[in-house]
């Protein structure tokens, strides 16, 4: 009967030994995929990451533990939406802007230069006025 015993915990203890390094060959392989991945192929992982994160994002509401790992993405996201609507009101408001300046400047270009050809013309029209009209 003690033999039985010590056979089945042989067992029992091969099949877990078996069961951890299997797990831990499982394990190492995943971590030198992922180092490979890493060193080897940038544009992979980040394809990866992305793909990861965008999973992440669509499946939230499904469950309450995405909903809480992708909360800083979330946030984050939020965020970069909020500085790119700032951005573009920046950019729209300085756009603007210098149109408008630029307008003026021509505008009062375009009035200096009238004020100027009626004072160089003053005194010609002065000299017609005295001379009469034309007969």
């Amino acid at each position: 009967m003690l033999e039985l015993l010590e056979s089945l915990w042989g067992l029992v203890w091969g099949v877990a030994v078996a069961v951890w390094d299997l797990g831990w060959m499982l394990l190492d392989g995943c971590w030198d995929l992922l180092l490979m991945v890493h060193t080897d192929m940038p544009w992979a992982e980040g394809l990866l990451v992305g793909l990861g994160l965008a999973w992440l994002l669509r499946h939230r509401d499904s469950h309450k533990l995405p909903r809480v790992v992708s909360a800083p993405l979330k946030l984050v996201l939020d965020i970069m939406d909020l500085v790119w609507d700032q951005i573009v009101d920046v950019v729209s408001d300085g756009w603007k802007l210098g149109l408008e300046s630029a307008e003026k400047g021509v505008d009062m270009s375009l009035s200096l230069a009238g004020k100027c050809w009626n004072l160089a013309l003053s005194p010609l029209r002065w000299v017609r006025d005295r001379l009469g009209p034309p007969a």
